[in-house]
């Protein structure tokens, strides 16, 4: 006699369903447990990147169209950069929507950002956007394709681009910039 091989029944299914998604929770919450346990080189490297990147982005959004800048070397090795950009949204109603200027440099090993407006009332503002920087230089490139260390304010048009190098006590970081003007066209950010 032949013996037929029956199909799964209802009741095999789904006992073989839960238990593979017993075994799938435990699975994803070892899972879920193992990254939150990283350890605290990863997490440290993961808050270095995202304070370099939320740095870049708060000088990009000045630096897509800023209206002047220009370079003033303090030394050898340290440079501030000197621009002017509108303001934006601000609580302070001195700061918001207006003409104002900056100033970019180093001080105390700190990165800071510092911007005032243009009424005589010599308000200004400082934000820190970086720690352990030792140094800060640029990198100019003019519409004749030439690079350059400094920008002068006499220079009238804006370059096409330029690079903030900001040097610290483990390397370099390089932000690039495109500014908008009627030469360069569309920002490429």
């Amino acid at each position: 006699m032949i013996k037929r091989k029956l199909p799964f029944t209802l009741l095999e299914t789904l006992v073989a369903m839960t238990l593979c998604g017993l075994v799938l929770t435990f699975l994803f919450s070892q899972l879920k447990m193992f990254t939150l346990a990283a350890s605290p080189e990863h997490t440290k490297a993961r808050e270095k990147i995202l304070k370099q990147h939320q740095a870049y982005l708060r000088l990009a959004k000045i630096f897509v169209e800023p209206h002047k800048l220009y370079t003033k070397n303090l030394d050898d090795k340290n440079a501030e950069l000197i621009f002017t950009f509108e303001g934006g949204l601000d609580t302070d109603p001195h700061f918001c929507l207006s003409l104002l200027n900056g100033r970019l440099f180093v001080e105390s090993e700190t990165l800071k950002m510092e911007r005032w407006p243009n009424n005589p009332e010599n308000m200004k503002k400082t934000d820190t956007l970086l720690c352990e920087v030792e140094s800060i230089t640029f990198s100019f490139l003019n519409k004749e394709q030439k690079v350059t260390d400094n920008w002068e304010e006499q220079i009238s048009p804006l370059p096409i681009a330029f690079i903030c190098h900001i040097h610290t006590k483990t390397g370099k970081i390089d932000f690039p910039f495109f500014p908008f003007t009627s030469e360069t066209g569309i920002p490429m950010l």
